[in-house]
């Protein structure tokens, strides 16, 4: 063997042996390194090289190394490898090889010719790193990237992207550009919020610093101004990101221009609604007053003693008059329930006995209840006098003590109570009636949120109209209280609550 000399300290390392020291120092390295004669037959094959492919050095020895690794170079030809060899002494690039065992690898490839006596090629060295997973790792990113840019670019969404520093547009996608009648071109560097108008500029200013510090937002309803000025009304979310060294804040607007018309179409549909309930619901009043009025006069009559109306007749008439009083009362719902929609609800309230109220209510249901042979317990304090409308809380008293004395079986028990809680007066009305499933619940004060229980061989009074409890809840809460219910279950009862401010001035 050759003898090697370094200089190291001013002391000369002497090697006998060059190639224990070659093969020690490049079994160490991490990447195959291989060197072959000027015709591609492996000369050597260092640890690495025997990991990364699988064939030992005693394998490949004296072998061709094209017949070892089938190569593919990547971005190039060996036909171009092998001329950049000759006018440059070296070759690096990127080659596609296969191992033992049929394994492709990304192969980083560095050959170098190296020149000995008389300056004349010797040899070749490659030193190959395995960038396998590199390779797919950056594959893998760049489809990322390309399917984020495909839904940036064609999201149904406009999409700004904003320099959180300099508060300019630097990213937007194609629904923007829309959206705005603007070139993607003439929106960046744009100073943000340019697409607001003047007056809203300054209201969403400081959203702008809101937004960057909080992060995100979510649902916001505002307005944007295309080029030509038209009101595009949309609903932005935000969040915030960092995209390389940049702060941005991510603006996501969906248009609601559509949604915005179909409002104002329910909003007509619901004004035309209302409107035909209350022009109907005058309109049966106008006969239904005739037919009260001649009722009424026959009733006179009837008292007369010359009087020669049979049984039959009078029996009758005492029908029609029930009937004419339930067709008021229903039309009375409806009417109310127009003017509750209509927002004519205005109470005039004046200071009251709220108990007085109270016993006023049952002294007159009391013929309804004996019907039907129920007690009515009172716990009510002896008086109670807030601000209330009187007819108003008559009204939800008589609709939730009646509905107890109907949906309860005969012979049953109904409790009425007052308690005051919280400056709150809360009136209870508890029976031991069929009470409420689970879904029947969500039903309660519903417009028209009749719960039907005909034919389910209860012994109840079941007519209504589904109207009631909707009304009750509209004057409770234009008294700026609330009405709930409770109830275990079928068969346990249910227990009715509102309560009012105690305001007695």
């Amino acid at each position: 063997m050759k003898k090697l000399y370094f200089r190291q300290n001013d002391q000369a390392l002497h090697f006998n042996d060059y190639g224990v020291y070659y093969s020690s120092l490049i079994d160490h390295i991490s990447d195959a390194v291989i060197t072959t004669d000027l015709d591609f037959n492996i000369l050597t094959w260092n640890t690495a090289a025997e990991d990364i492919y699988g064939w030992t050095s005693k394998e490949v020895i004296g072998k061709n190394i094209h017949k070892i690794l089938k190569t593919e170079i990547i971005n190039s030809t060996p036909d171009k490898k092998r001329k950049k060899h000759i006018q440059n002494g070296t070759w690096v690039g990127i080659a596609l090889q296969e191992t033992k065992d049929g394994k492709k690898l990304y192969i980083s490839n560095s050959t170098r010719i190296v020149k000995q006596t008389y300056q004349k090629p010797s040899f070749m060295v490659s030193i190959n790193r395995n960038i396998t997973e590199k390779v797919v790792f950056e594959k893998k990113l760049k489809r990322s990237e390309q399917r984020f840019q495909h839904l940036f670019s064609n999201a149904l969404d406009a999409i700004f992207w904003i320099d959180l520093k300099s508060k300019r547009i630097i990213n937007c996608n194609k629904t923007a550009e829309l959206i705005l009648d603007i070139k993607k071109a003439d929106l960046i560097g744009k100073k943000f919020p340019f697409f607001y108008s003047s007056n809203e500029q300054k209201e969403y200013l400081p959203l702008l610093r809101i937004y960057s510090e909080a992060g995100y937002c979510h649902r916001k309803e505002i307005n944007l101004y295309s080029k030509t000025g038209k009101k595009i009304p949309v609903s932005l979310s935000s969040s915030t990101a960092k995209v390389g060294k940049t702060n941005i804040l991510q603006l996501i607007f969906h248009d609601i221009s559509h949604l915005k018309k179909a409002e104002k179409r329910i909003k007509r549909f619901n004004r035309l609604k209302k409107e035909f309930i209350r022009r109907i619901s005058h309109e049966l009043k106008t006969p239904l007053i005739a037919i009260k009025g001649y009722t009424e006069l026959s009733f006179k009559y009837l008292k007369q003693p010359e009087s020669r109306f049979s049984r039959k007749f009078k029996q009758n008439l005492t029908e029609i008059k029930k009937g004419y009083k339930k067709l008021e009362e229903i039309i009375g719902k409806f009417i109310q329930t127009s003017e509750l929609w209509l927002n004519e609800l205005n109470p005039h309230m004046k200071t009251e006995d709220l108990v007085f109220l109270i016993k006023f209510c049952i002294s007159r249901l009391k013929s309804q209840a004996n019907e039907r042979n129920h007690r009515i317990i009172l716990h009510l304090h002896n008086q109670i006098f807030i601000k209330l409308e009187k007819e108003a809380i008559y009204d939800v008293l008589r609709n939730l003590i009646s509905n107890a004395i109907k949906y309860t079986p005969n012979g049953g028990k109904i409790i009425v109570s007052t308690e005051i809680r919280d400056n709150q007066v809360i009136v209870s009305i508890n029976d031991d009636g069929i009470g409420f499933s689970k879904k029947e619940k969500t039903h309660l004060f519903k417009m028209f949120g009749k719960i039907e229980r005909y034919g389910l061989g209860y012994d109840l009074d079941i007519n209504g109209t589904g109207l009631g409890l909707y009304i009750s809840r509209k004057l409770i809460e234009a008294h700026n209280g609330k009405i709930w219910m409770r109830s275990k279950g079928r068969n346990q009862g249910s227990t009715f609550y509102f309560s009012i401010p105690l305001i007695r001035e």
